[in-house]
């Protein structure tokens, strides 16, 4: 960065101001932890990412998108911090660092745009105001506190960094100069396909404010000229295109009128949110068709702006200018191209505002100079808006302290918001809460039919409450949707698992196992069908084949409570008890409602003749968690939780139990069951604990 001798104190406070103003506004996100949306696939969950920057690195970010999206620059940075934090395997990535490089990319930003712009207009003070106004503008709280949007702090850099490059080529117009400009702009797209607009951008500036054309002839050659610029955006905007097409699942149903109405009403509430934010939330779901009454207000007021700024853009050349580069930086993400269902976001203002933010303080300043108040009054005016913005962007970014706090957020300030409640299912899920899981998903689908995440993650609940057949329904749902989803064929397999005991054992064990190869095949690293096929190859007796899958999960995924869960069921069917209780307790420590481990580990804590091993009291509270929700009703459960009293001294609690599980089997026709059960009363009435190695 350079600055005049005459001025470089200015330039440097003024730096110094703007970095200060950031930190204060959005600073706190170092505390923040990672979302759900997005952050896994680019960050939490990629382990190509965290494997830092190596000798591959470039390879994949540059022939990988994710999520549709192509950003190489933004997938090195985010490596580059991986490798700064270290590459030990880790089961939750720590958000901090990558949140505060985003807060320092965003205040090196809102610095590099004080920079340009003052090099454009030769307005310091102008300038300064109205990097300070989007640095630290409530609107800027997504694009700065979300990890996933590291890419619009990043573009916004080489943004800035263009503009100054352009500066400098139209004063000195040499080939470097002009090759400087296409590298920031390559930067830049290659950070986020956004600033495809930015060749229009620099065409603005040449009618204001650096006033370089005066006929057709100056505007066709400033076309001409910019010709490789347009052409890397035309090929920028073709790639991601195609990407959008093939990745992302389109709204059904959305004609052309139903996206010209929403993109009014986008276009009115973004004008609207660079005075008055209103409530902010990180979706907002698509409602379809807007009303008529919202489109034709809007289409008004934008035909209004329009007109007033159009008739006024000699006198006030900075209103028009300012207004195009809102208007045309949106384009991309108006809605014309609708893909996804979300109506509109807060990240899509980050640089389009900007263009807002001009027509306001130049239009201020003019005011102020034509003496239509004192100086003062502006003066004041700012300070009072830095600081109500400052303070209103702290507020914002509180909401995304945690992935539950964001949601809730979500869901209180939008109507009908479908994606906030199948995240809060995800959310209730993680905790074991499953009922209020449950309700959030039926909520979701409710809410939207064409909802697959919402019907996977309702047949995952299902399966854990012991409703395999309700899984099963969900999950052939979520297959209609989505048939070549890989994370639904394993939903699949695991529904056809729980199944087996209903149906043809080999033969429905067998058709989960196809399954989850199917999803191997297009993933070979996919954790839930390696643990998945771990299981269904335990139960067909494959020990070798399972403990295999098991270790290539734990590779992946080094505490992943299914994997260390397999790996200590086949140490107990080895007889290797120690390190089968050892592999319990770890798989507890990552899934603390993982009932079958609970339930396994309490078995040999009971029945164990290796009295080292034997923990009473310990057993009784894994059997008692495990005898929650449908092991309450498990005739087999019940004989582990009886055990565990007989362990643990407590035999009237061991008879009551296991008479509780004698009444549940004996209408279930097992006569082996039935048998063990009154054997185990039995000992227990006559004050003696099982002694078995295994159930």
């Amino acid at each position: 960065m350079s600055f005049s001798s005459k001025s470089s104190s200015f330039g440097w406070l003024v730096s110094l101001v703007l970095v200060g103003l950031v930190f204060v506004a959005f600073g706190k996100a170092a505390w923040f932890e990672a979302t759900s949306y997005d952050d896994p696939e680019w960050l939490t969950q990629n382990p190509a990412v965290q494997a830092g920057l190596n000798g591959s690195s470039a390879g994949y970010a540059f022939s990988t998108p994710i999520l549709g999206h192509w950003a190489p620059l933004t997938v090195l940075s985010h490596m580059a911090v991986c490798q700064a934090q270290g590459l030990a395997p880790k089961a939750e990535v720590p958000a901090g660092a990558h949140h505060v490089v985003n807060v320092a990319l965003h205040a090196l930003g809102a610095v590099l745009l004080f920079v340009a712009l003052r090099s454009l207009t030769q307005a310091p003070w102008r300038s300064a105001i109205a990097a300070a106004l989007f640095a630290v503008h409530p609107m800027r709280t997504e694009s700065v506190v979300w990890i996933t949007e590291r890419k619009d702090v990043l573009s916004g850099v080489f943004f800035a960094l263009t503009l100054r490059a352009y500066v400098g080529w139209t004063r000195r117009r040499t080939t470097v100069r002009y090759l400087l400009i296409a590298l920031s702009l390559a930067c830049g797209l290659m950070a986020k396909s956004m600033l495809v607009t930015l060749p229009f951008v620099l065409l603005l500036l040449d009618y204001w404010p650096l006033r370089r054309a005066s006929n057709w002839r100056d505007w066709l050659w400033h076309v001409v000229e910019k010709l490789p610029l347009f052409a890397l955006s035309a090929a920028s905007a073709f790639w991601q295109y195609r990407l959008v097409e093939r990745e992302l699942m389109p709204v059904a149903a959305l004609d052309w009128s139903a996206r010209l109405g929403n993109a009014a009403v986008s276009y009115g509430i973004y004008l609207r949110q660079l005075f008055w934010t209103g409530p902010l939330a990180v979706f907002y779901p698509h409602a379809g068709s807007p009303g008529s009454g919202s489109v034709w207000a809007a289409a008004v007021v934008l035909l209004g702006v329009t007109a007033i700024l159009f008739f006024r853009r000699k006198a006030a050349p900075f209103g028009w200018v300012g207004w195009l580069w809102f208007l045309g930086m949106l384009v991309p993400v108006i809605g014309l191209v609708q893909s996804g269902e979300i109506a509109r976001a807060d990240r899509y203002t980050y640089l389009p505002h900007v263009g807002l933010i001009i027509v306001v303080v130049w239009g201020v300043a003019e005011l102020a100079q034509r003496g239509c108040w004192p100086v003062l009054v502006p003066a004041v005016a700012t300070a009072l808006a830095l600081a109500a913005a400052v303070f209103s962007s702290r507020a914002q970014a509180e909401f995304w302290r945690t992935d539950e706090t964001l949601w809730r957020h979500a869901l209180a300030v939008t109507e009908n918001n479908h994606h906030a409640h199948t995240t809060l299912g995800v959310i209730e899920t993680r905790r074991g809460h499953h009922a209020e899981a449950a309700a959030h998903f039926r909520e979701a689908v409710q809410l939207s039919s064409m909802n697959w995440r919402a019907y996977g993650g309702l047949a995952q609940v299902l399966l854990l409450q012991g409703d395999p057949g309700g899984a099963m329904e969900a999950a052939e749902r979520a297959h209609q949707l989505v048939p070549s989803e890989p994370k639904v064929h394993a939903l699949l397999a695991d529904a056809t698992v729980a199944q087996a005991a209903a149906r043809d054992k080999a033969g429905a064990l067998s058709e989960a196992a196809a399954l989850y190869q199917r999803v191997l095949g297009d993933d070979p690293h996919h954790v839930g069908a390696l643990d998945g096929l771990a299981q269904v190859l335990m139960r067909t007796g494959q020990v070798d084949q399972a403990q295999a899958l098991a270790e290539r999960a734990l590779a992946q995924q080094p505490k992943d409570g299914a994997a260390l869960y397999a790996l200590g069921t086949i140490r107990a069917m080895r007889q290797q008890y120690p390190e089968a209780v050892k592999l319990y307790r770890q798989a507890l420590a990552a899934q603390p409602d993982m009932a079958e481990a609970q339930a396994n580990l309490a078995w040999i804590l009971s029945t164990s003749t290796d009295d080292s091993l034997r923990n009473g009291p310990e057993a009784v509270r894994w059997a008692e968690s495990a005898c929650t929700g449908p092991g309450a009703q498990n005739p087999a459960m019940l004989r582990i939780l009886a055990a565990a009293h007989a362990e643990a001294g407590q035999f009237p609690e061991a008879v009551a139990t296991i008479e509780r599980a004698l009444a549940l089997a004996q209408p279930m026709g097992d006569p082996h069951l039935t048998a063990r059960l009154q054997m185990q009363r039995e000992l227990y009435q006559t004050g003696q604990p099982l002694r078995v190695p295994m159930r």
